[in-house]
């Protein structure tokens, strides 16, 4: 590829216009192109400040003229547009369906910019129309804004056409009855139609094509595509022109090279540059682009140096190599290796042996706990077996494995199954039989433990409650035994007088344990003409038994009645009387 630096040859050609599909949707489309034999050159930009965008103005045939013209501005935005830029012009006024959103971002990377023509900084117009002659624009009157009406097309016929900073023409396309002098022309009517270019030269009628803008009464389908390529083949003449996404390029760069040498490198010539130590120079290369570039060296040197290995390996491991060097023994050698740096390091190694050994291990089990797996050794019985492992060196061990197995104890012998009444204390449950020691357990499991030694007192639960007790010898545990203490319901004794005088004996009516039998019960009092004197709270008598009164009033001396409902479904209620003496 050649670069030049030298001939700039950008311009700005039409790629798509488009009269809209309805009123006035109408839009143009450019690109900045190369039109030299170069693919680009140091500068890959164009100004367009000053440029014109116009229909006809007379040059290209009688009609079709509106009055005044556009212009780009004077704005440093446009000092710059990079080869391969697309550029969407549109009436703002009007806005075309397929327009996509604006994009005033020229350093974004997408190579597109999307603008109003009513944009105040980035256009200007003029009410002046020029002569019908090839270079003849205004150069006053010139206010801030396009106004697209003073470039709309005519359906009949019409002519939309680039001029530059010098007021020539450099690119233009007419339709219908404006046939003179366009660089591109296509015949006939431009209602609601497209003009695209697809192919490789722009300049070329063949490479243009006529399209429907959208406007299904007009045309079949819709071939715009503002701010878009128009075809693979337009977007690959596009891409020949894009350098660096669009983005800036300078055109001279300079940049820092930082190298690292060994000393028996030098002296180190780069780029023309010869160094004899450790340093900085400058020098002026060509960059990428086939621009100045100039690049600082930073060289620095790295020394040769020595370091010592120390290194320990396993007898049979003998005879040992290492980087070249071969020991039979413990011993030192040295050679030349390349140290992190990529220099010369001459390297001493120290090399130790280290020697295999051989273990006893003893180890102990209940016989309960074969088979027995000890480092991938099975054991079914009492045995002695061999594994090699490696020792605190890293070295073969073989280790002789004696596993001894202790018998498991006999059960032991306990008190036996007892009874109670819900409401007696229990003796304490005893255990005998064994020299070793003795656990109790709640579950069958034997995982919860309640307690250790040869007595355990059991809790008060109605019903059945099952204990395991154990006995270990030697470290072997042995089965369970089970004892089972069941606490019943007795008769409840319920008195039939009491002497409410506050002598603090019979004070209350007291029925015991009536909460601890029967948590639900519920126990009313009346007197002789039915009326209830006294009702408890639900499982709660013990608390608050009847104490004689009725609202803080001692009763007379008398036989009441009561009700008991103990709220069981198996047990009836039960009454009689009871009498107040005092």
């Amino acid at each position: 590829m050649i670069l030049s630096c030298i001939s700039y040859s950008q311009t700005l050609v039409i790629n798509e216009f488009s009269n809209g599909p309805f009123g006035v949707q109408e839009y143009i489309e450019l690109i900045v192109i190369d039109t030299s034999s170069q693919s680009f050159s140091c500068s890959p930009c164009i100004d367009i400040r000053g440029w014109i965008i116009d229909d006809n103005n007379g040059y290209h045939g009688s009609s079709g003229i509106a009055s005044g013209c556009n212009r780009f501005s004077n704005d440093a935005f446009w000092s710059c547009i990079p080869l391969g830029t697309m550029i969407t012009v549109y009436n703002g006024v009007e806005i075309n369906v397929d327009m996509p959103t604006d994009d005033l971002n020229i350093n974004d990377g997408n190579c597109r910019l999307v603008v109003p023509i009513e944009n105040s900084t980035l256009f200007e117009s003029n009410p002046n129309t020029p002569g019908a002659v090839v270079c003849d624009y205004p150069n006053t009157e010139w206010t801030p804004g396009g106004v697209w009406s003073r470039i709309g097309m005519r359906n009949a016929g019409d002519c939309i056409r680039l001029v530059d900073l010098s007021g020539c023409e450099v690119f233009s396309l007419s339709y219908g009855d404006i046939t003179l002098y366009s660089t591109i022309y296509f015949g006939g009517s431009g209602v609601d139609d497209i003009f695209y270019f697809s192919g490789n030269n722009p300049y070329n009628q063949a490479n243009w094509f006529q399209g429907c803008a959208g406007d299904p009464g007009a045309c079949i389908g819709n071939e715009q595509t503002p701010g878009t390529p128009n075809s693979n083949l337009n977007n690959a003449y596009i891409n020949q022109f894009i350098i660096n996404d669009c983005q800036p390029i300078s055109i001279t760069d300079t940049n820092t090279v930082n190298l690292s040498v060994c000393e028996n490198e030098l002296p180190y010539t780069w780029n023309g540059i010869t160094l004899s130590s450790s340093g900085t120079q400058s020098a002026n290369l060509t960059n990428s682009l086939g621009c100045d570039s100039i690049v600082t060296l930073n060289l620095s040197v790295n020394g040769i140096d020595t370091n010592t290995v120390n290194l320990s390996v396993c007898e049979n491991e003998l005879p040992y190599t290492w980087n070249g060097i071969t020991f039979s023994t413990s011993g030192t050698q040295s050679t030349t290796l390349t140290n992190s740096l990529g220099c010369d390091s001459t390297v001493t190694l120290n090399l130790s042996v280290n020697g295999i050994d051989t273990n006893t291990v003893n180890l102990s089990v209940c016989e309960n706990e074969l088979p027995y797996t000890w480092n991938s050794l099975t054991f079914n019985s009492p045995d002695t077996q061999f594994i090699n492992l490696l020792n605190s060196s890293g070295c073969d061990s073989t280790i002789s494995i004696i596993l001894t197995v202790t018998a498991i104890p006999l059960a032991p012998n306990t008190s036996g199954d007892m009874e109670y009444c819900i409401n007696e204390q229990p003796d304490p449950l005893e255990v005998s039989g064994s020299s070793g020691s003795y656990t109790w357990y709640a579950d069958i499991e034997l995982l919860e433990i309640l307690s250790n030694g040869s007595q355990y007192t059991p809790e008060v639960y109605s019903g059945n409650t099952n204990y395991y007790v154990t006995t270990t010898e030697n470290g072997c545990e042995s089965p369970a035994e089970i004892i089972t203490i069941e606490f019943k319901v007795c008769s409840l004794i319920i008195p039939s007088a009491f002497t409410p005088n506050g002598d603090e004996t019979n004070d209350f009516w007291e029925i015991n344990d009536i909460d601890l039998v029967y948590p639900n019960n519920i126990v009313q009092v009346f007197n002789r003409w039915g009326n209830k004197i006294y009702e408890s709270q639900k499982g709660s008598y013990e608390k608050m038994p009847w104490n004689g009164e009725i609202n803080g009033r001692p009763l007379p001396v008398g036989t009441y009645y009561y009700i008991i409902d103990y709220n069981e479904e198996s047990i009836e209620a039960s009454n009689g009387i009871v009498n107040i003496l005092k």
